[in-house]
């Protein structure tokens, strides 16, 4: 199968959508011209094996021999910041657990003790508290912040004012290990 039938790539907006045959869910990077003819050049692999198919998390590219996280962080960090990062125990955070998201907002340094805390408890808990209320954590590279948007599944209202609340929007300074507190 030669590299055009492998990967469909198309711009949507400000994102560039990454379809890997052989995958059942679209991977996503933010455009730019030189990310875009970055990942057109990149191969990535899948497996023949259905049962590896299905934990397929993080696409590889046999062509950067990296993930798509570490190739999408390298280009706005450089790859020997991350490197760096990784001799110092830290990982790349996928803020919404979605290894196939690896726009620059869903991206971020976390301590790999931190990382096993996070999947043990704080991840279980937002999982089980969906049908009342949905938590997006959003990093926001050019303000250095972090955005946590809440959209309520149930009707809450403002305590002071009555009015029915939809969504409540928050702003943190540049600490994730605050975020996750």
């Amino acid at each position: 199968m030669d590299r055009k039938e492998q990967v469909v790539l198309k711009v949507w907006n400000d994102k560039i959508s990454i379809n890997i045959n052989g995958t059942d869910k679209l991977a996503f990077v933010d455009y730019t011209p030189g990310m875009y003819d970055l990942i057109r050049n990149a191969r990535f692999r899948t497996s023949e094996n259905e049962e590896a198919k299905q934990k397929y998390k993080y696409p590889y590219s046999n062509e950067y021999k990296k993930t798509l996280h570490q190739i999408s962080f390298d280009y706005y960090f450089g790859e020997e910041y991350r490197k760096e990062a990784y001799s110092k125990d830290y990982i790349i955070e996928h803020l919404d657990n979605d290894g196939f998201n690896c726009s620059i907002s869903n991206l971020f340094l976390l301590k790999k003790i931190k990382n096993t805390y996070k999947g043990w408890y704080f991840d279980k808990v937002v999982h089980d508290s969906k049908h009342i209320a949905a938590l997006t954590i959003y990093h926001v590279l050019e303000n250095k912040t972090f955005q946590i948007t809440i959209a309520f599944n149930e009707e809450y209202r403002n305590a002071h004012n009555g009015k029915l609340l939809e969504r409540v929007r928050l702003l943190y300074s540049y600490s994730y290990e605050t975020v996750l507190q």
